[in-house]
């Protein structure tokens, strides 16, 4: 499977985000408060992890970094 070069480019900026909050300390968070903070849709972050796994409408991610 193919992944498109923008879903990596956005993979990136997930991983710094979550990077910073798991420094503060945090285990989860939810893909719509992912998205208020980057400014991508919750949508948008399902379907690009979407590519490495199943995930339901209101997703909420473990940080293990």
């Amino acid at each position: 499977m193919l992944i498109p070069k923008i879903t990596i480019y956005r993979l990136s900026l997930y991983l710094r985000f979550l990077e910073r909050i798991e420094e503060e300390g945090r285990q989860y968070i939810s893909s719509c408060e992912l998205s208020k903070k980057i400014g991508i849709s919750d949508a948008q972050i399902r379907r690009d992890l979407s590519y490495f796994g199943k995930f339901g409408k209101i997703t909420i991610f473990n940080i293990i970094l």
